[in-house]
């Protein structure tokens, strides 16, 4: 941990906060990750070392509590009252990012993986009356391993899958990446997209009039 050497609480928050992923991994606690695969998922490009180094900070700091899961050997991670405090912390990070930070989003910004799981967090699951409904999405601009995507909605459980499971789709969503996130994060409209067809939207008719009921959006973008 990098010491600014001052005894000022800007100063002694900075050491614990402003490493490099800190913020990172407290916003997927803040948005439900409490394991290791799921910060995993939440966080696509971190190492596996770097991100057990900072989960163990933050638990020496008293930020995060790790407790093991019944029967394996496993842990999950959750908030102590010291982690739950920087919520307003964090969230005014995302909104701040959101308004002044979006001109600054680049083709290296765009992932696939972190979008979809960002989206299946949000994703209106009660919407659906069904037992399973099977969303499909191409990415057009991205290569194979990127580009054919599946999110299963069964009982209000929500698996993502980079690979046909074999069910029929209800819906089917072709796009590029840069478009569906500029969708998720509120700075475009679907409908207007639509319309320009730069989304196209098929399957089940009272899905595809209703997509804004059930498609959600980033957290940042309702605030």
């Amino acid at each position: 941990m990098d010491r600014y050497c001052q005894f000022c609480p800007v100063a002694k928050a900075a050491e614990i906060l402003c490493e490099k992923w800190v913020i990172l991994v407290l916003r997927e606690l803040m948005m439900g990750s409490t394991r290791f695969n799921d910060f995993r998922r939440g966080l696509p490009r971190i190492s596996p070392t770097i991100l057990s180094r900072r989960l163990k900070t933050l638990e020496e700091q008293g930020v995060i509590a790790r407790t093991p899961t019944s029967g394996k050997r496993n842990y999950e991670y959750h908030l102590t009252e010291s982690g739950e405090e920087l919520r307003p912390l964090v969230l005014g990070f995302g909104t701040w990012g959101h308004r002044w930070a979006k001109n600054k989003i680049t083709n290296d910004d765009l992932d696939a993986g972190f979008l979809l799981w960002d989206m299946r967090r949000r994703l209106n699951t009660d919407y659906f009356k069904q037992n399973r409904v099977v969303i499909h999405i191409e990415f057009t601009d991205q290569k194979k391993a990127d580009r054919f995507w599946w999110m299963i909605i069964d009982q209000n459980e929500i698996d993502l899958c980079f690979e046909d499971t074999g069910h029929e789709p209800d819906i089917v969503i072709t796009t590029t990446l840069a478009n569906m996130t500029k969708i998720w994060l509120g700075y475009r409209n679907v409908h207007t997209s639509i319309d320009k067809q730069e989304i196209k939207i098929a399957g089940t008719t009272a899905y595809v009039k209703n997509i804004t009921k059930w498609l959600g959006r980033s957290t940042f973008a309702e605030l």
